[in-house]
C-alpha cells in the first residue's frame, strides 16, 4: 500500500483532516476574555506566517490537502497548515497538520484518539512501556521537543489493512510542547494562555515504519521548514492584562 492510496483513504475518512467530526469532546475552560489588540495582532501574524509556509522547503515539494468544511466548522481555526510533503529523490512522504486555534476549547476534538477512533481506525498499543510513547523530535538544530507517538489500523475498502503512525503535541504561546489533552486543558484555565490559543503539530507517516526511521523522516521536515513558523507560535505578547488571574 503506497503513501497515496493511504493519504486518499484517509481523506475520504477525514482522520485528521476531519478532526473528529463524530466526536463531543470539547475543553473545559471558564469563558475567555476579550482579546486585546495584542493578541489580535499576534492572530493575525501566525495566519500570515502559515500561509506564507512556501511549497518547496529544501529537498521536500508540498502539496495542500485543505480542511473539509466540517473540519473548519468544528475547529474554527484562526490558522491552518495542512499539507502532504514528497521528498525529492525518494519515496517518502510525510502528511503535516499545522492548526492554531484562537480558543482553546475547540482543539479538544483535534486529538488523535479522538478523531481516529471516530472515522474508524484502531489505535494499536505496540509497547508496554507508556513513556517509550513520547519521544524527542529535533525541530531545530539542538532543539528537542516531545511528541507523543501513535499507531493506527483499519480495514480499507478493498479489504487491504491500513496502517499509519501519528506523531502529535499542542504548542502552548509560551513556547512549550505539551502532548497530553489534559495539558492543554489545564493551560486552558489560565487567562493569559487561554486567551492566546494553542496551536496542534500533527505529522502523520504511512505504514508502522521503524520507530527511528520515522522520527529522522519527521525531524527532517521540521528542520526544512521556516524557524519563524515555531516562533511565532510560541511568541506570547508582552502585556500585563495577559497574566494570570
Amino acid at each position: 500500500m503506497n503513501f497515496l492510496r493511504l493519504w486518499r483513504s484517509t481523506q475520504r475518512s477525514g482522520p485528521w483532516l476531519a478532526a473528529g467530526i463524530a466526536a463531543t469532546i470539547a475543553v473545559a475552560m471558564p469563558q475567555l476574555p476579550a482579546s486585546t489588540e495584542l493578541t489580535v495582532a499576534r492572530h493575525l501574524r501566525i495566519a500570515s506566517t502559515l500561509q506564507a509556509v512556501p511549497m518547496i522547503v529544501e529537498d521536500w515539494i508540498g502539496e495542500d490537502r485543505p480542511l473539509i468544511p466540517a473540519a473548519q466548522e468544528l475547529l474554527r481555526p484562526n490558522a491552518a497548515l495542512s499539507r502532504v510533503w514528497r521528498r525529492l529523490g525518494s519515496n517518502e512522504s510525510v502528511a503535516l497538520s499545522l492548526i492554531h486555534c484562537s480558543d482553546v476549547r475547540d482543539m479538544g476534538s483535534h486529538y488523535p484518539p479522538v478523531c481516529y477512533p471516530a472515522n474508524g481506525w484502531s489505535l494499536i498499543e505496540l509497547d508496554s512501556d507508556a513513556n517509550s510513547r513520547v519521544v524527542p523530535l529535533e525541530v531545530e538544530e539542538g532543539d528537542l521537543r516531545l511528541v507523543r507517538v501513535y499507531r493506527f489500523s483499519r480495514t480499507g475498502a478493498d479489504l487491504s489493512d491500513l496502517r499509519t503512525t501519528v506523531f502529535n503535541a499542542f504548542i502552548l504561546p509560551s513556547g512549550e510542547w505539551i502532548h497530553e489533552l489534559g495539558e492543554v486543558q489545564d493551560a486552558g484555565g489560565k487567562r493569559r494562555l487561554a486567551k492566546e490559543g494553542v496551536a496542534q503539530v500533527q505529522l502523520m507517516v504511512a505504514g508502522w515504519p521503524d520507530a527511528g526511521e520515522a522520527r529522522h523522516l519527521c525531524e527532517s521536515l521540521l528542520r526544512a521548514l521556516p524557524p519563524s513558523v515555531f516562533d511565532v507560535l510560541g511568541s506570547t505578547p508582552d502585556d500585563p492584562e495577559h497574566d494570570d488571574e
